[in-house]
């Protein structure tokens, strides 16, 4: 395949190797469709599947030093718990299958167009993926944003005296999250284990907390799928049930995990906030690979766009 530059799906902006970007995985809408009078919404087509994972850019379309682990391990999981295995169809095909899955083979199924999930009455959806450069995302991500007619600076990187909008309300519902696995784990029986997975004296080390966690995150996953695909909650439900589970295991909230998954949400939030006020729409990787930068175009582009937006802002706070 070579070496290729992936481009920024928010931006448009080359990232070139070893570049700090996120690998933003993605699920076909169950809308499909355009709106009314033919337009398209930011989410119509494709939505946000996973929180955005950070590394750097390999130069042949997949990430290196990928993290944090628990969360690319959450997310291979809620993959294969909706994933559609496929046998190889040649001696040269490669079948999917949920065994031995990691992310570097999501990311390879994504490419070859193999990589479905099963949405019920909604039929298959296709997941792909799409890099962003991690400035323009961390730029993004910290704000500001406009609720109503004002600006807010949303600092959601690190805490101060106060507390934001963003951060606030995903720690409302990870208590929320917590409240709900707790009272599942103590309401509900346990299965029967399976004979490989009991320890040296017969007892089950499955706990009522991980069987609740599991019958949570996959239900929640498919729910999710087939009725509010539109709304990103793909790409939060899960790390909001792993991050309760951390609580209720005794993490505190201020645990780096924990803020890093809460803070993670919250600057999506503010990304997908972005992406709708820049009317862009959600698409898997833009153009063609190419060893080619376009900085030239950029410049082009960047100063006409600046030459309209100043003078606009201009009039608009005087």
């Amino acid at each position: 395949m070579g070496i290729w530059n992936a481009t920024c799906g928010i931006s448009h902006l080359p990232i070139q190797g070893d570049e700090p970007c996120r690998l933003l995985f993605l699920v076909e809408s169950i809308r499909q469709e355009r709106g009314d009078g033919g337009f398209t919404g930011t989410e119509d087509l494709w939505t946000p599947f996973s929180l955005p994972i950070p590394g750097l850019y390999d130069e042949n379309g997949c990430l290196k030093d990928a993290g944090p682990d628990w969360y690319i391990q959450v997310f291979i999981d809620q993959v294969r718990s909706l994933m559609v295995e496929m046998e190889a169809q040649n001696e040269f095909d490669e079948p999917v299958s949920k065994d031995d899955l990691d992310l570097d083979t999501i990311i390879r199924h994504v490419y070859n167009g193999k990589m479905a999930l099963d949405a019920g009455e909604q039929g298959l959806l296709h997941l792909g993926l799409v890099f962003i450069r991690e400035d323009i995302y961390e730029a993004l991500g910290a704000g500001p944003f406009i609720d109503g007619n004002q600006y807010i600076e949303a600092e959601i990187v690190q805490k101060n005296e106060k507390e934001t909008i963003a951060h606030e309300m995903t720690v409302t519902k990870l208590i929320a999250q917590a409240t709900m696995l707790k009272k599942m784990a103590e309401t509900q029986p346990s299965p029967p284990p399976e004979e490989d997975e009991l320890d040296e004296d017969g007892e089950a080390p499955v706990s009522l907390l991980d069987t609740a966690s599991e019958t949570l995150m996959n239900l929640q996953n498919y729910k999710r799928l087939i009725s509010g695909v539109n709304d990103g909650t793909p790409a939060f439900e899960p790390v909001r049930t792993e991050l309760a589970r951390k609580v209720l295991e005794g993490v505190d909230i201020e645990d780096d995990s924990v803020r890093w998954g809460v803070h993670e949400i919250a600057k999506l939030r503010l990304v997908r906030w972005h992406m709708r006020a820049l009317r862009r729409a959600w698409m898997p990787q833009p153009g063609n690979g190419s060893q080619s930068t376009g900085w030239l175009s950029n410049q082009v582009l960047l100063d006409a766009m600046r030459a309209v937006v100043e003078p606009a802002l201009e009039k608009e706070h005087s």
